[in-house]
């Protein structure tokens, strides 16, 4: 009940890392995974979240080059790919509100 309170109250909270389970970068499929382990609704595509986050991880890890993996894309196809990623993420917070909207919280 604690939760529902600081929610209502706007603090701001913090969660144990054990709450959400996440190690590392997330994709779309993980995202979903969250979503409906608080009792959201299914939130589709996202698809290239996971081609965006494994380039990611290919660059940080020193795996390969900007070149090696800029070669095959165009720049119409990072449009795409950011404007998929950034309507998916709208997707997750437009679900995020209808929770908190909703009061689901009081729920777990």
């Amino acid at each position: 009940m604690q939760i529902a309170k600081s929610i209502l109250d706007n603090e701001i909270l913090s969660f144990k890392r054990d709450c959400i389970n996440i190690s590392g970068n997330i994709d779309a499929q993980k995202i979903r995974d969250i979503i409906k382990q608080f009792g959201g609704n299914e939130i589709s595509n996202g698809r290239d979240l996971k081609t965006i986050k494994d380039k990611r991880n290919n660059l940080a890890h020193g795996e390969f080059t900007f070149s090696d993996i800029g070669k095959d894309y165009t720049v119409s196809d990072l449009i795409v790919y950011k404007n998929e990623a950034s309507n998916y993420l709208s997707n997750v917070l437009d679900e995020i509100q209808k929770y908190i909207d909703n009061q689901k919280y009081l729920n777990h």
